[in-house]
C-alpha cells in the first residue's frame, strides 16, 4: 500500500498538468495554420476524393419523419421505392437514405442484387464489417455508383469481373481486408475507365502485378493511389503507365522491391513514403528513379534515418518544393558540413519540415542552401543555440517555428554586423521554450531588433523575464500577439512594467491572448491596455480578475471580442465601456456574477451577444427584464439565456429562465433599455422643490430644538419602560422564528482563532446560540445552499472582517448577501 500511494498520486498529477495543457493549448502561430500540406505527424495531406455520406446513418432515429412524399430525406427500406432490397438475399442488413446504401454486418456474406431499374444514382455504396471471402463478377453490374467502399469485410480474393459494367465509379476504397495478392488488375479495373483514386490500403498487400502481354488500355483517369499500411515486397509499376497519376502514398508500407519505378506518367509529382519500413538500398533506388519526374513534395517522415540524405535528396534538388524530415533523429548529425560536401543547393524548396528529430544546434548558413525557403519548422528538437541571422539569411523566409524545445534557448549574435540585414520573417513562433538568461540582455535585443516585419508572435508557454519581454518592444507592425501562460506568481511583479513598455508602442496590435496569466489587476495599473488602440480581439481569461475598475478597456473603441471567462469578476457599478464601443462578442461566463446593475445593463448597449453561462445569477426584477427581454429583441443577444438559471432568495430553489420565471416576468413592463425618461428641466425643477423643503424643515427644528428634545427623552422613557416590561412576552413570541441568534462569517485562514479563541469566549460570555459552518452546516446541500439557509434561520449576522476576508470570494458573497 505505501508504494501505491506515490504511484496514485504522480498518475493525479500527470493527469491533472495535460487537463490544464489541453485547456490552454497554444494555438497562435502552428504549423497546421500555415503549412497545409503536411500533417503534424509529417504524413502529406491529399486532396480528398472520397465524397461525403448522403447524410446520417439511416439506422438512427430521426426526429423529423414524413413518409407522405418520395422527397422524404430519410427513405426506410419498406418505403415502396426501394422494397426490392429486401426481397433479396441480405437486404435487410442494408439501408438506403438519400442516395447512399449502407451494408453493414458480419451476416452479410453477398452483395444484395440491386437493380439499376429502381435506382438511377448512388452518390456511396459503403459495405462494411461484413464476411465477404470473395468479390465474385458483376458485383455491382450496371450501378451508376460514386464512390464505392468495402471496409473490413474479410475479402480473400476479388474477381477478375468484380467490376464489370460499373458506371461513372470515381472513387474506390478497399481497406482493412486480407487480399495478399494482385496479379490481374488489367483484368479487375478493365471496364473501370472512369476511375480517379484507389484507396487500396491496409489490406496485406504484398504483390501487385499485372499481365505483360495485355496492352489494353485501364485506369486512364487515375490520378491518385493509395497502398499504405501494406507490407509490399513487390509492385509493379507498369501496371499504371497509362494513368494520370499524380499522387502517391506509400505511408507506412513496408518497401521491399519496385518494378519498372520510371514506367509511371511524367504527371507524379507528391510522393508519401512517411512511416515506411524501407531499406537505405531501397530507399536510395526509389529516389533514384523519381529524378526522371519533377517531384515538387516529399515525405520522409518517421523514417528512423539517423542523417540527413543528402546524397539520396541531391536527385531531387532542381524540383522539390515541399520536403517533410520530421521525426527522423538528426542528433549527431552536422547539416551544413554535409551540404557543403556535397554543394548542393535546392533552389525551388519553400517549405522544409524538420520538426522532432531532436536537433541541437542550427547553423545560419544552413539557409544558404535553401535560397528560395519561405517557411521552416524545427518545434520539438533539443535546440540550444540558434544564430540570430538565421532570421535573416534567407530573404524569403516569412514563417519560422522553434517551438518546444527540450534545450536552454540561447540566441547568437553574428561578430560581422555589416552581414546583417532585415529580415523578411512575418510570422514567429517560439511556443513551450527556456531562454538562456546568462548572456547579456542586449544580445537578445540585438537578435530580435532584425524583426522589423514581424506581425505575428507567439511566446506561449515560455519562459519569459523582463529583458526577454523588453526585446519585443520594437515590433511596431506587430498584429497578433500570444502571451498564453507566460506570467507565472513568481515574475508577476516585474513583468507589469515591462509589459505596460512593450503595450505602449504596439499601437498596431489587432489581437492579443493573454491567457492564463497571473497579473492581478487589482493592485497594478488597470490601464495597461489602453496604448492598444487598434485591437480588435482580446482575450483574458483566466487571469484572476475580480473586478471590472477604472474603465480599464474604455479606449478600445475598435474592440469587436472581449474574453473574460474563467475569472472571478463580481457586478459592477461604474460604467466601463464607452458609448463609441461596438463589441460583438462579449464572454463573462464561468465568473461571480449575482445581479445586473442598471450600469452593467448600460454597458450592454454596446455588445451584440453576450455570454453569461455558469454564473451564480440572483433572481432581481432587472436582471430578470434584461435576460428574458432577450429573445424579444434583436440589439442584444444573450447566449443559451433558456438554459440561464437564477436563486430565488424567498423560494430558495433555483429558477429557470425558460420556464415560468419569463414568463411571469412578461407581464411587467419590461424597462426599454432602462433610459432615464425625465426630462433635465424636470429633474431641476424637482430637486429645487426638495432644497427648499429640506431648508424649511432644517430651519424648524433648529427655531424649536429645545421643545424636540425634551420630547424626545419623554418619549425615549416610556418606550424603554413599556419595552422592559413586554422583553420576556416577545421573546417568546419570535423564538420559534429563529434557530440561531447569529451567524458567523469569517476566512478560513482565521479559522484557527475562530474557533479556538472567538465562539467559545462568545458562547460562553453571551449564552448566545452561535451558527458558523464548521459545525452547523448541512451535510448534502452545496455550499451556496447552506450559507442561504443558516442566514434565515439566524436573527443577525457577525463579520469577522480582516484582509483574508476581502479576498475570499465566498466571504464576499456573504456580505453582498447580507446586504439583500
Amino acid at each position: 500500500m505505501p508504494k501505491i500511494l506515490p504511484t496514485l498520486s504522480l498518475i493525479i498529477v500527470v493527469l491533472y498538468l495535460q487537463e490544464i495543457e489541453a485547456k490552454y493549448t497554444c494555438h497562435t502561430g502552428l504549423p497546421s495554420d500555415y503549412i497545409k500540406w503536411v500533417q503534424d505527424d509529417g504524413a502529406l495531406v491529399f486532396p480528398e476524393y472520397r465524397q461525403s455520406s448522403g447524410g446520417a446513418d439511416p439506422t438512427e432515429d430521426s426526429s423529423e419523419e414524413d413518409n407522405s412524399t418520395e422527397s422524404n430525406e430519410y427513405r426506410e427500406l419498406h418505403s415502396p421505392k426501394f422494397s426490392f432490397l429486401l426481397n433479396t438475399p441480405n437486404g435487410n442488413l442494408c439501408h438506403v437514405y438519400k442516395d447512399t446504401i449502407q451494408c453493414k454486418g458480419k451476416d452479410l456474406v453477398t452483395l444484395p442484387s440491386v437493380r439499376s431499374t429502381e435506382i438511377s444514382f448512388i452518390k456511396q455504396y459503403l459495405v462494411e464489417n461484413a464476411s465477404l471471402s470473395p468479390l465474385p463478377p458483376s458485383s455491382f453490374k450496371d450501378l451508376n455508383i460514386g464512390d464505392l467502399i468495402i471496409s473490413d469485410s474479410k475479402l480473400t480474393y476479388i474477381s477478375d469481373d468484380a467490376f464489370n459494367n460499373i458506371k461513372h465509379l470515381d472513387t474506390l476504397t478497399i481497406s482493412g481486408n486480407n487480399i495478399p495478392t494482385l496479379n490481374n488488375i488489367n483484368n479487375i479495373f478493365k471496364s473501370v475507365s472512369s476511375l480517379r483514386a484507389i484507396y487500396f490500403e491496409s489490406n496485406q498487400l504484398r504483390n501487385l502485378n499485372c499481365y505483360q502481354n495485355q496492352k489494353s488500355v485501364f485506369l486512364e483517369n487515375l490520378e491518385f493511389l493509395s497502398l499504405a499500411n501494406n507490407p509490399l515486397a513487390l509492385v509493379n509499376f507498369e501496371c499504371f503507365s497509362q494513368t494520370k497519376l499524380i499522387y502517391l502514398n506509400l505511408k507506412g508500407a513496408f518497401v521491399d522491391k519496385f518494378i519498372e519505378l520510371s514506367a509511371l506518367p511524367k504527371n507524379l509529382s507528391v510522393v508519401d513514403l512517411s512511416y515506411a519500413e524501407i531499406t537505405e538500398e531501397a530507399l536510395e533506388a526509389f529516389l533514384y528513379k523519381l529524378q526522371e519526374f519533377k517531384i515538387t513534395t516529399l515525405s520522409l517522415a518517421n523514417l528512423n534515418l539517423t542523417s540527413v540524405p543528402i546524397q539520396l535528396l541531391q536527385y531531387l534538388s532542381e524540383s522539390i518544393q515541399y520536403l517533410s524530415l520530421s521525426g527522423n533523429n538528426f542528433r549527431k548529425d552536422t547539416l551544413v558540413s554535409k551540404f557543403k560536401s556535397r554543394r548542393i543547393r535546392f533552389e525551388k524548396l519553400l517549405d522544409l519540415d524538420l520538426r522532432n528529430c531532436k536537433l541541437e544546434v542550427i547553423d545560419y548558413s544552413l539557409l544558404y542552401y535553401f535560397p528560395s525557403l519561405e517557411k521552416l519548422t524545427l518545434a520539438k528538437n533539443n535546440l540550444y543555440e540558434i544564430e540570430s541571422t538565421l532570421f535573416i539569411f534567407s530573404p524569403f523566409l516569412t514563417y519560422l517555428d522553434i517551438s518546444s524545445n527540450s534545450g536552454l534557448l540561447t540566441f547568437t549574435y553574428p561578430q560581422d554586423e555589416n552581414k546583417v540585414t532585415s529580415s523578411a520573417v512575418k510570422v514567429l513562433t517560439l511556443n513551450k521554450n527556456y531562454f538562456n538568461l546568462s548572456q547579456d540582455w542586449i544580445l537578445y535585443n540585438n537578435t530580435f531588433t532584425l524583426l522589423f516585419q514581424l506581425e505575428i508572435l507567439s511566446l506561449c508557454d515560455s519562459s519569459i523575464n523582463d529583458k526577454i519581454a523588453s526585446v519585443f518592444s520594437n515590433f511596431n507592425k506587430l498584429k497578433i500577439l500570444d502571451l498564453t501562460q507566460t506570467v507565472k506568481k513568481s515574475n508577476d511583479q516585474e513583468l507589469m512594467p515591462t509589459y505596460e513598455k512593450i503595450f505602449y508602442n504596439m499601437s498596431s496590435l489587432q489581437e492579443l491572448q493573454f491567457v492564463a496569466n497571473y497579473f492581478n489587476f487589482d493592485y497594478y495599473t488597470v490601464h495597461i491596455f489602453s496604448p492598444l488602440t487598434s485591437l480588435v480581439t482580446l482575450n483574458l481569461t483566466d487571469n484572476q480578475i475580480t473586478a471590472l475598475r477604472s474603465r480599464m478597456f474604455y479606449d478600445l473603441l475598435n474592440l469587436k471580442t472581449l474574453i473574460l471567462r474563467d475569472n472571478s469578476i463580481l457586478s459592477w457599478h461604474t460604467k466601463e465601456f464607452s458609448d463609441k464601443a461596438e463589441i460583438d462578442y462579449m464572454d463573462l461566463s464561468n465568473n461571480q456574477i449575482t445581479i445586473l446593475t442598471k450600469e452593467m445593463v448600460d454597458d450592454f448597449k454596446c455588445f451584440k451577444i453576450i455570454n453569461l453561462n455558469e454564473n451564480p445569477l440572483i433572481c432581481d426584477k432587472l436582471t430578470n427584464d434584461v435576460i428574458c427581454s432577450s429573445s424579444n429583441t434583436q440589439e442584444l443577444n444573450i447566449v443559451n439565456w433558456q438554459q440561464l438559471s437564477c436563486l430565488d432568495l424567498k423560494k430558495n430553489e433555483y429558477l429557470n429562465y425558460n420556464s415560468t420565471l419569463c414568463y411571469e416576468t412578461n407581464k411587467l413592463p419590461i424597462l426599454p433599455h432602462l433610459e432615464n425618461q425625465i426630462t433635465y428641466t424636470t429633474q431641476f425643477l424637482i430637486l429645487s422643490i426638495c432644497l427648499v423643503i429640506l431648508m424649511i424643515v432644517v430651519f424648524t427644528i433648529r427655531r424649536n430644538w429645545w421643545y424636540i428634545r425634551h420630547h424626545i427623552i419623554l418619549s425615549t422613557q416610556s418606550s424603554t419602560s413599556n419595552l422592559l416590561k413586554s422583553n420576556n412576552n416577545h421573546c417568546e413570541e419570535n423564538s420559534d422564528k429563529f434557530r440561531y441568534d447569529v451567524f458567523v462569517s469569517y476566512s478560513d485562514i482565521d479559522r484557527a482563532w475562530v474557533l479556538d479563541y472567538f465562539i467559545p469566549n462568545l458562547e460562553r460570555d453571551t449564552s448566545l446560540n452561535v451558527c458558523f459552518h464548521e459545525r452547523d452546516f448541512q451535510v448534502g446541500l452545496s455550499i451556496l445552499e447552506n450559507i442561504i439557509d443558516s442566514m434565515s434561520k439566524s436573527r443577525c449576522l457577525m463579520l469577522i472582517i480582516s484582509e483574508s476576508f476581502v479576498k475570499s470570494r465566498w466571504c464576499q458573497f456573504e456580505m453582498h448577501l447580507a446586504q439583500h
